[in-house]
């Protein structure tokens, strides 16, 4: 549109018969336009064609609206939902921090999980039971929230590492190995739930 745009204002500024300074002017924006357009052009046909690094998951169902579950699961489908297209647009990273992402938030839907059930299990306990299954339901909803928080990190490492790609003025290298650190750190915190959960299996 710029350059149909510019292109029309260069041929209505002229008066004379002969070529104007404006008339140069204009023209040289409308074709500086076209050059840009053109360039964007090829690399939004490279980003369709080019194979996606990560492929998002289905998103499974969110816990009910009353479950302290739902508030972090639901915040970690959106963290999700945005790694995936940080990463898309990212190389070498990409693959191994989705791998490590996914586990991670594997192993904080199996929490959100555990939570759900300890709520369904609360209105049938007895009165003294009470106590430690709300410390239990506490300890897994402090674990969740750690968990998306680490999460959250990634996904701003990722944004500052997409920032750095395209700003060739920035350390795209520190940038990624930001990156890396980020996602190793989730990978550690998921370990961590697996190898140690909150709740006995």
């Amino acid at each position: 549109m710029a350059t149909i745009g510019l292109a029309y204002v260069t041929t209505q500024v002229g008066v004379e018969p002969s070529v104007e300074l404006g008339e140069v002017f204009w023209a040289a924006a409308a074709a500086f336009a076209a050059v840009s357009t053109i360039g964007a052009a090829g690399q939004v046909w490279r980003i369709e064609r080019s194979p996606r690094p990560v492929q998002l998951p289905v998103a499974p169902a969110l816990p009910a609206p009353l479950s302290a579950a739902r508030a972090p699961i639901t915040r970690l489908a959106a963290r999700e939902s945005a790694l995936g297209d940080l990463l898309t647009v990212l190389s070498t990273p990409a693959g191994d921090t989705w791998q490590e992402a996914s586990a991670a938030a594997a192993a904080l839907r199996r929490l959100g999980d555990q939570m759900v059930v300890l709520e369904s299990a609360r209105a049938g306990v007895p009165a003294e039971a009470v106590p430690g299954l709300d410390a239990a339901l506490s300890a897994l909803r402090t674990r969740l929230e750690e968990g998306v928080s680490a999460y959250d990190r990634v996904v701003q490492a990722a944004t500052d590492a997409v920032a750095a790609a395209a700003d060739g003025h920035r350390d795209e290298a520190g940038a990624v190995l930001r990156l890396e650190e980020a996602a190793d750190s989730l990978s550690g915190l998921a370990r961590g739930l697996r190898e140690v959960p909150v709740l006995p299996r």
